[in-house]
């Protein structure tokens, strides 16, 4: 399904959705996650760098050529579109089900943002802890230079 289509496919589940106040179906993986890529505006190649997976990969799930991610890939696909990763995988619930909320207390829109770029980091482990090892390094430096007389 290319950008296109994944549009005409959003624009047309919005308008039944609100002309009929239930959820549409769909039924197939693909159009789940090509409405989710809509939502997030973001192209394949984004989002196969976030699962951590080829191009051609993320496009053969996109083009029926594969059925879905495995479920590693699901939850990693979820939290980087901001869906619910039970209704990307089956259509489980609301697509933004338990989604984290901007107004979430003690977590700024600046720390909610830090998070969502985290998740976009390929699965590989070691990146990832050096990373936020490196992030933490610099917001403690950032707080020790800010502290007077010290």
């Amino acid at each position: 399904m290319d950008a296109q289509n994944a549009t005409a496919v959003v624009k047309m589940t919005t308008q039944v959705q609100a002309q009929h106040r239930r959820p549409i179906e769909m039924t197939f993986y693909k159009d789940r996650l090509a409405a989710a890529m809509q939502h997030k505006g973001v192209k394949i190649t984004a989002l196969a760098r976030a699962v951590g997976m080829s191009y051609q990969g993320a496009k053969k799930v996109l083009d029926s050529e594969s059925a879905s991610f495995n479920s590693a890939n699901n939850s990693a696909a979820a939290r980087f579109l901001g869906v619910s990763s039970d209704w990307l995988a089956n259509e489980v619930g609301d697509m933004l089900a338990g989604q984290p909320a901007t107004d979430q207390p003690g977590l700024s829109a600046l720390a909610l943002e830090l998070g969502r770029l985290f998740d976009m980091l390929p699965g590989d482990r070691v990146l990832r802890v050096r990373v936020l090892n490196a992030t933490s390094e610099l917001i403690l430096r950032a707080l020790d230079a800010d502290r007077p007389g010290e």
